[in-house]
């Protein structure tokens, strides 16, 4: 089944609007992102329900009023060498260094150091969110 569609004039103006809009919402994308991958090596592991029930849910608590903006959680592949992603997008990079600044930061850090949910040492990439 070929669902191209032929060039009109209301779909090339459809499209020139859609790329403007993209083109708008790139440059309009401020943000900061921080990535915590957690390395699957030998004799790791990682308690997911410990994870989603009590570790996610105390980091929104904590982070949200910061300007977290939102999480992804992805389980990896088992060859990919990582048992687990998150990614985290925050408002600005400035709210993201407000949040570590807090008192109640050390608990989520603790949650990871005192191995509740992973044995697994996480490795964190941060950076600006350019498009």
């Amino acid at each position: 089944m070929n669902l191209h569609c032929a060039p009109t004039s209301l779909n090339l103006q459809l499209r020139s609007s859609i790329q403007s809009q993209a083109r708008f919402d790139i440059a309009m994308a401020p943000g900061f992102v921080v990535l915590v991958l957690y390395p699957r090596k030998p004799g790791t592991t990682f308690d997911w329900q410990y994870y989603l029930s009590k570790h996610t849910p105390l980091a929104n608590e904590i982070w949200g009023p910061y300007g977290m903006k939102m999480h992804s959680i992805s389980e990896m592949a088992a060859e990919s060498g990582y048992h687990q992603t998150c990614v985290i997008e925050w408002e600005s990079k400035e709210g993201y260094e407000k949040a570590q600044q807090d008192d109640r930061s050390k608990e989520i850090m603790a949650d990871i150091a005192d191995g509740n949910f992973t044995t697994a040492s996480p490795v964190f990439l941060a950076g600006k969110i350019v498009g």
